[in-house]
């Protein structure tokens, strides 16, 4: 693949504990899992996809739109990147309704631009019995359910995934991986999965990129 169209990722990163260099390109719809042991570097990886870090080098585009191109100093702000980002914890508003909270992710995206609505993420993932309740008052399972729900709706174009659903006991963990793989087809959307386990991994992966 041509580095100038498409969607890929770059980076080179080096830190204390560990030093990154990847490079690979996605397919879509794909779910790329990315799987390694804890500390080797994938929530790093994912943060300088998100804008959230900036990495020594680097290239990112997402369906070609560039992200990141440090060799002639591009870097494109956290808040102009279409990435649905659901980290480890989950990042709600505490005083904020589920429904607030669903809200504020739609009401950012342009109507016509919109590939899910609100009413169809809350069947999707099953929380009409949530919507009233205050976001603190969730389980841990349940307010990673919302963040995912959330982040749908901002419409973005690739989904990071940060092991989000490690609190979400075995039987719901398997609903909501076949929700996963569920949204990649239907929404024609790619997804990076970060994981360290081997059932996940094999379960979801279309790809897998290992860190070690």
């Amino acid at each position: 693949m041509n580095l100038k169209t498409g969607s890929r990722i770059r980076v080179l990163l080096t830190k204390k504990d560990f030093s990154l260099d990847v490079d690979f390109a996605i397919a879509e719809p794909q779910i790329i899992v990315i799987h390694g042991e804890s500390g080797s570097g994938k929530t790093t990886l994912l943060r300088c996809i998100a804008g959230l870090e900036r990495a020594d080098e680097a290239y990112i585009s997402v369906k070609d739109k560039l992200l990141q191109d440090s060799k002639n100093n591009f870097f494109l702000p956290t808040h102009l990147r279409k990435i649905g980002y659901v980290a480890q914890k989950n990042n709600l508003f505490p005083h904020l309704s589920v429904k607030e909270n669903l809200i504020f992710g739609y009401k950012k995206t342009k109507e016509e631009d919109c590939r899910i609505d609100y009413h169809q993420v809350v069947e999707w993932f099953k929380i009409s019995h949530l919507l009233e309740r205050s976001a603190d008052k969730l389980s841990g399972g349940e307010a990673q359910r919302i963040s995912t729900a959330r982040a749908l709706l901002t419409n973005p174009d690739l989904l990071l995934l940060d092991e989000p659903f490690s609190a979400v006991d075995s039987k719901g963990k398997m609903e909501i991986l076949s929700l996963v793989k569920n949204i990649k087809s239907q929404l024609s959307l790619p997804i990076i999965y970060v994981s360290h386990l081997k059932e996940e991994t094999n379960y979801l992966a279309d790809k897998v990129v290992n860190f070690v």
